[in-house]
């Protein structure tokens, strides 16, 4: 059985996201491409592969800047790496891809250099499942596609400059270690593209049979690429998450202790470790890694990522609202322009019944991002419970506006609509929240 993961469980650039509105065309289509260079070593069929893999990124790097300027007309602020989680995860390949050959020379050496051409297609309604997501499943998709396109891009360019290498090596003896050197970096890379590959099937396809059998083979290639070299912490590491996935805890434990082992210092493995004792329910264990990982933390960012798993754990694993508050503050210590931080400080204070607290968090919140989704939605249920109906009414249909997947709002409208009398909009609120999934 895989888990859903409450939280990040792989490598981390962000652990939160806020809710953005996207407003696209129906379907748009990029075409990417991407060249590699052959010399003696990789056959034909690899260059075709790594080829497309360099033209598949580059159709989702052209699908990702309008993105991103669509984002910064809003003011959503989105990042790189949020951008980068949103078209890997929804875009899909259309058509077949198409190769060309071309011979020449790349620094003075002969080689064939393979040509592909990809078209891929993004559209709405994807991005708005997206976004309708839980945020923290949000923060996963962010945590998956920044690790795994990092892998295989640097796991191909690896590859060429192995080519290369042997071709211009006369030593048998260099020849056969460069051969050794290549055949573990592509076997890196079809674990992490099988990797990728399984996490989309599993949470974006709902294809969990599919998810299954790639994540095995994934686990059969990092368990080669070990056993050449044990001291891999970044692959130790990354078959730990696949281990995650799968919810096998001690294998996942065992895995991540062992990258520690090599790099004792990696603030984000501190993290999984703590991800895996949370979702095991062991909370203490799970608080000294948090713990650790803010205290190893080296830039400002990964603190901010330490504070938001610890405060998380408080709100949610052991109800300790007041701590969470706490880790929360310390988080906008180093990240005061996170619109989202402030939405889950909101909350937490919402559970303290601080509302006056809990209110001027939305409202910061807002006034840093004004399309954030989450702080509309809550500043709408405080002043439902305050019976503030018609302020209400506007907060949850900013937050429909925003984006219209979020089967709840629409079931707040309706209860709403129930104690104003308002009977046939009560209807209408409840047909379209009966629509969504």
């Amino acid at each position: 059985m895989m888990r859903k993961w409450k939280i990040p469980v792989v490598f981390l650039a962000l652990f939160l996201l806020a809710c953005v509105p996207v407003a696209f065309s129906a379907v748009k289509t990029y075409t990417g491409v991407g060249k590699f260079a052959m010399a003696e070593l990789a056959s034909p069929e690899q260059a075709k592969e790594y080829a497309r893999a360099r033209a598949l990124q580059d159709a989702k790097d052209q699908a990702g800047v309008y993105v991103s300027s669509y984002s910064s007309t809003k003011n959503s602020r989105l990042t790189a790496n949020e951008v980068s989680a949103i078209t890997n995860d929804i875009a899909g390949i259309a058509g077949d891809v198409e190769y060309s050959t071309t011979t020449g020379e790349v620094d003075g050496l002969p080689v064939v250099v393979y040509t592909a051409k990809v078209r891929v297609d993004i559209d709405d309604e994807g991005i708005l499942k997206w976004l309708a997501q839980d945020r923290k499943e949000q923060a996963v998709s962010v945590s998956q596609s920044t690790e795994g396109q990092k892998r295989i891009t640097e796991s191909i360019n690896q590859l060429e400059a192995l080519d290369k290498q042997y071709s211009r090596t006369e030593s048998a003896e260099d020849k056969e270690q460069i051969l050794k050197d290549f055949d573990i970096a592509n076997q890196k890379l079809l674990a992490a593209q099988k990797s990728d590959e399984a996490w989309k099937q599993a949470y974006h396809g709902n294809n969990e049979q599919k998810a299954l059998s790639l994540y095995k083979e994934a686990i059969v290639l990092y368990g080669k690429v070990l056993e050449a070299d044990s001291k891999d912490a970044e692959s130790w590491a990354s078959l730990g998450a696949i281990y995650g996935f799968l919810d096998k805890t001690d294998k996942a434990l065992g895995c991540y202790d062992k990258a520690l082992k090599i790099d004792p210092n990696n603030s984000l493995v501190w993290i999984l470790c703590g991800v895996v004792y949370e979702n095991a329910e062991n909370y203490g264990e799970a608080v000294k890694c948090y713990r650790k990982a803010i205290e190893l933390s080296r830039e400002p960012q990964e603190a901010v990522e330490g504070w938001g798993f610890l405060g998380y754990l408080y709100q949610y694993g052991l109800e300790d609202a007041a701590k969470a508050v706490r880790c929360y503050q310390e988080a906008i210590r180093l990240a005061p322009g996170d619109s989202s931080l402030y939405s889950d400080l909101g909350f937490a204070y919402e559970e303290l019944e601080n509302y006056d607290e809990a209110m001027n968090c939305y409202q910061k919140a807002l006034s840093i991002n004004p399309d954030n989704t989450a702080a509309w939605g809550n500043l709408g249920g405080i002043y439902k419970e305050q019976e503030a109906y018609d302020e209400a009414i506007e907060c949850y249909q900013k937050a429909i506006s925003l984006n219209p997947r979020i089967k709840f709002y629409f079931q707040q409208l309706s209860e709403i609509y129930q104690e104003m009398g308002r009977m046939q909009e009560a209807q209408e609120a409840q047909r379209k929240a009966a629509a969504l999934p």
